[in-house]
């Protein structure tokens, strides 16, 4: 009865993980479709930046949080059928993307200046875009980056400055200096979303870990159990009469 209940426990705890890990991952696969749809990462010659380490950075993000998602189903197929050849396959894509996501806060840690440059680059890489109208997605990453910024346009000429003081009412820096200035003070948030993802996996793959070693214990429990009974007399041999009496 201990096993049976530690592995229910192991269960429910893996699927409260794996309602967090899943949300997690779709807001992931969500923000870098979103920004890589906003831009096209080729041709822009206007602006003098390239874009393509950008583009390539939210490819790496849509690919890993699709990724996540896909080991969560195999996760779902081994704790449901309590295949241990699975799950400890499950373990070991557990543990790869738990180092993939340390590194990602790592790398995001210690470049936080380099990703806030290229975020300055991605809003006037849209900005010019918009003139042309060719990127739908833009037009709405570009607004919803002027109001979290709380900024105007890629540079504040006197004409753009006085139309921004009316609208805010308040002093506003051009979006590039914005951007960097945000990133520079709340990029940390960053690297705690890449090591709390990696926090869920590691709790995920303990419990996997104690489900293993559960389902292990109680096989060999019942084997036992059964040998126990294999080896007794027979019922019908036990009470047997001597016939020659």
């Amino acid at each position: 009865m201990p096993l049976d209940r530690f592995r229910k426990l192991c269960k429910i705890i893996f699927k409260v993980l794996d309602v967090f890990i899943a949300v997690s991952a779709s807001l992931m696969f969500l923000l870098g479709l979103c920004l890589r749809l906003s831009f096209s990462a080729n041709g822009i010659v206007s602006t003098g930046f390239n874009t393509q380490a950008f583009a390539n950075g939210m490819t790496v993000l849509m690919v890993l949080a699709v990724l996540i998602i896909i080991v969560l189903f195999i996760g779902e197929y081994g704790y449901r059928h309590e295949n241990t050849t699975v799950l400890g396959l499950f373990s070991i894509l557990l543990a790869t993307l738990t180092g993939l996501l340390i590194g990602g806060g790592a790398f995001a840690y210690m470049r936080h200046k380099e990703i806030g440059e290229q975020l300055a680059k991605f809003y006037i890489t849209i900005d010019f875009q918009k003139k042309t109208n060719k990127y739908p997605m833009g037009l709405t990453t570009h607004s919803m980056i002027e109001y979290m910024c709380n900024c105007c346009g890629p540079t504040l000429s006197s004409q753009g400055k006085f139309k921004c003081l009316l609208n805010t009412l308040e002093t506003v820096l051009d979006c590039p200096s914005a951007i960097i200035n945000i990133y520079q003070s709340k990029g940390h948030l960053v690297t705690w979303f890449f090591f709390g993802n990696a926090a869920l996996l590691g709790l995920a793959l303990v419990c996997t870990c104690l489900l293993m070693r559960n389902i292990k214990m109680s096989r060999q429990n019942t084997t036992v159990d059964f040998t126990l009974v294999q080896g007794q007399p027979p019922p019908s041999t036990m009470f047997k009469h001597d016939s020659t009496l």
